[in-house]
């Protein structure tokens, strides 16, 4: 309610410094009950009385009323077909016959997390998987270890797909393919599994950094990977899979046939949220470009998304939608960004991770000692480091 008033319109106030609004009632409907006239009344009962509460003669003053509908109708609809669509009434009411502002909403959609991909019985684990390769300074440089390449797997430990935790490991340079990914995602999946007492029914893989060439190959081997991780979990534990790659160097870009329906902040850019899924798009797999974040300099580039494998029975449209939302939930901004989430997340483990094996290298040289790749030792001494202290259980990369 503050922010309505801040935003101009006037509020009668309960307790201004608590930022509690006057409550003039409230009432209960339940259709065959009770007649529909009743809640008319009780709309038409919100505007007598109203006089108390202005604070100048001139005042207008128009209630707001907040309608809480137990189940959406489509979903009442179809259980059974006798059923009547209360909202469409309400607002008929409201809008067009008292006078009075209304806004719908679910009843679990009031005191749940609205951010969840499935239901709590369906728990969905997001993964973005990211491999970072030396710089062309670091490859012609005389340190071994720098010229080594770090793979990370990010995933979700929560239902509602807002919380990570992220394991990064080292190989070989110019290595796209991640080494014994399956115990990766096994760690990812244990990690859900401690925080949510559930197994995930849905895994989703968000992949970033390889190309088209290597489509099938790579995906050959991590869904096997993923697979195996599934089996040493339980027997029984087939989760489906959802494999999307994530593609950033393109050179395509889509412009706006009206320039009017641009904007000046922008750039003239086409708009955040555009979505093309046909004409530019690949007749081998089913894929899509999606511009989330558009600047006010140069020219907005879209991102691919291919969605190599589904065995998820969901409609195509659900994956576009699924991945403009996550591009909202990367914690470090307020608004949407370029890529979703876990995929961001991905790369700020794997920077990180870069950065622990510097800092490593510039402790040990500090008293004197130098690690050598060649040495299982001093391998096995840098992915100890990259892993974070065992009092430590957060996102620390972010």
């Amino acid at each position: 309610m503050r922010a309505i008033y801040e935003a101009g319109q006037p509020v009668c106030w309960q307790n201004p410094e608590l930022g509690q609004a006057t409550i003039q009632g409230s009432t209960e409907y339940l259709q065959g009950r009770d007649l529909p006239g009743t809640i008319m009344d009780w709309f038409k009962s919100l505007k007598e009385n109203l006089d108390e509460y202005k604070q100048n003669k001139g005042e207008v003053i128009v209630p707001l009323v907040f309608v809480i509908f137990e189940v959406r109708f489509n979903t009442l609809n179809f259980e059974r077909q006798d059923f009547q669509n209360d909202y469409n009434l309400f607002k008929w009411m409201a809008d067009n016959q008292v006078g009075i502002f209304t806004q719908g909403m679910l009843k679990k959609s009031s005191t749940k997390s609205t951010q969840r991909l499935s239901p709590a019985t369906e728990p969905t684990l997001l993964l973005g998987v990211d491999v970072s390769h030396p710089s062309t300074r670091d490859l012609m440089g005389e340190d071994h270890v720098k010229r080594l390449s770090i793979a990370t797997v990010v995933g979700n430990i929560d239902l509602d797909c807002t919380e990570y935790r992220a394991s990064s490991k080292i190989q070989d340079v110019g290595e796209e393919r991640i080494v014994r990914f399956e115990n990766e995602i096994l760690e990812r999946i244990c990690n859900f599994v401690q925080f949510t007492g559930k197994r995930p029914a849905h895994i989703v893989i968000y992949r970033d950094g390889f190309s088209e060439g290597d489509f099938q190959r790579t995906l050959y081997e991590e869904k096997r990977s993923v697979q195996m991780a599934c089996s040493l979990v339980a027997a029984d534990f087939n989760p489906t899979q959802t494999y999307i790659v994530v593609t950033k160097r393109h050179h395509t870009r889509f412009f706006l046939k009206n320039k009017e329906e641009g904007l000046t902040k922008q750039g003239f850019n086409i708009r955040p949220g555009t979505l093309v899924e046909d004409t530019m798009t690949t007749k081998n797999y089913y894929d899509f470009f999606l511009t989330t974040q558009v600047g006010q300099i140069r020219l907005a580039r879209p991102t691919h998304y291919y969605v190599l494998h589904n065995d998820w029975k969901v409609p195509r449209a659900f994956w576009p939608t699924v991945t403009h939302a996550l591009t909202y939930l990367f914690c470090r901004s307020t608004s949407t960004v370029n890529l979703p989430a876990p995929v961001l997340y991905a790369h700020l483990a794997t920077k990180k991770a870069k950065e622990t094996v510097d800092g490593t290298l510039y402790a040990n040289a500090l008293v004197g000692q130098f690690l050598d790749t060649s040495s299982f030792a001093d391998f096995a001494q840098l992915e100890r480091c990259i892993k974070n202290h065992e009092e430590l259980d957060d996102m620390t990369f972010i």
